[in-house]
């Protein structure tokens, strides 16, 4: 409750959706390694740069669960990125 207070403290109180956010994402934080005030900062960092509700705690779900799954699309976009860092 205390890191919540100071995410209030720190933005999150002008943020509509901090609530929301926490209650949604939370779980999925906690299980990725996240400590409570680094969710939060997240959260708070999406509003203050005015993304759009949830989008950055949702866009690091998805990104998580895409190297989790090991897709294929992930993988050739992994193999891509990494390719085209080395010969630069």
């Amino acid at each position: 409750m205390d890191k919540i207070e100071a995410g209030l403290i720190k933005g999150g109180a002008a943020n509509d959706e901090y609530f929301d956010s926490i209650r949604e994402y939370s779980t999925f934080f906690a299980q990725a390694g996240y400590s409570a005030e680094e969710f939060i900062n997240i959260v708070n960092t999406g509003f203050d740069l005015g993304i759009y509700q949830d989008k950055l705690p949702d866009a690091l779900k998805e990104a998580d669960l895409s190297l989790k799954e090991q897709t294929k699309s992930t993988r050739d976009s992994l193999v891509k990125c990494l390719w085209s860092s080395v010969y630069r």
